[in-house]
This record gives C-alpha cells, structure tokens and sequence, in this order.
C-alpha cells in the first residue's frame, strides 16, 4: 500500500521598501509512481506517495537574497539553499539571473504528512531568519521544538498577506 505525502508551496516575495517587485522563478519536478523516467511538473498541493522522488529549480536575481527552507511533516526545518559553501561575496561576475538547482533529485520517505517549501527573496540579507536557522540546528531536541515556534513566527512575520 502506497502512503501519501503532499507538498504545500509557500512562496514570498517583497521588498524593502514595498515599491519594486522582487520575483523568482521555480520548478517544481517529480518522479512519481514507478515511471521513474518520466519527470512531472508538480503544483502547489500536489499529492505524491512515499518513494517518488522530486526536485526543485529556482532562478533569482543576482542583486537578491534567495532563500529555501524545508519544514517536514514532524515539524523539523531545515536551511536547503543557500548552503553555507554556496554563498558568494562577489556577484560582480555573475549574470544578471542566477539559475540554480536547490534540491537535486530526493526521494520522499516516512513519515507522511505535509511537507512544506519555503521560497523567500528579499533586497536584504535576513539575518534573524539564518541566524534562527543556525541556532535550530545546535541545540539538542527539547530546545529545537522552542527554535522552531521562532522560526513559524519569523516566517509568518516575513509573509506579505500578513502584512497590513
């Protein structure tokens, strides 16, 4: 019997100073089902199963700060990009879009649930958001159920619809 799993996309855009439009691009792919050779484009709530194997792309502007980050379905958060060898002081060089790969191709394990992607760009580095990441991943279980309730809130204060 298969288990399912769903993927729920959350995506935040803003800026700033609340004028310019910061955008991005993603892809969301799966591998589902036993036609593991056959890639689908998965959408914001799309079901999969336990053992489909999926991907995430995501294209952003080089003068931007780009971030994912992965809550699984016990509640857990993990920082996917930018991972700490990734960052780059210098984007001088860089084109103007940079494309990226932010989760190679990962199959989905128990336990099931709701798996959640956070796709956040912003004109500013977020440094209480990776500074909460950091701290999640150093302290022992106990303290990481109290890490995490601060990242949902800096989250959800990050989140444009719940501004005013």
């Amino acid at each position: 019997m298969k288990i399912i799993a769903s993927i729920i996309l959350f995506s935040i855009a803003f800026s700033i100073d609340g004028q310019d439009e910061i955008g991005f691009l993603y892809g969301m792919l799966g591998h589902l089902g036993s036609n593991d050779d056959t890639s689908m484009v998965l959408q914001d709530s799309s079901i999969i199963h336990t053992g489909d194997e999926i991907r995430i792309n995501a294209g952003y502007k080089k003068d931007t700060h780009f971030y994912v980050i992965y809550k699984g379905s016990e509640g857990e958060y993990i920082l996917l990009y930018p991972e700490e060898k990734e960052r780059v002081d210098h984007v001088a060089n860089l084109p103007d879009t940079i494309y990226t790969t932010i989760l190679h191709w990962t199959k989905l394990t128990d336990p099931t649930g709701y798996e959640t992607f956070f796709l956040i760009n912003s004109s500013f580095v977020l440094e209480d958001l990776l500074s909460l990441m950091k701290r999640y991943d150093k302290v022992n279980p106990k303290g990481r159920i109290k890490v995490a309730k601060l990242i949902e809130n800096e989250l959800a204060d990050l989140d444009p619809e719940n501004k005013q």
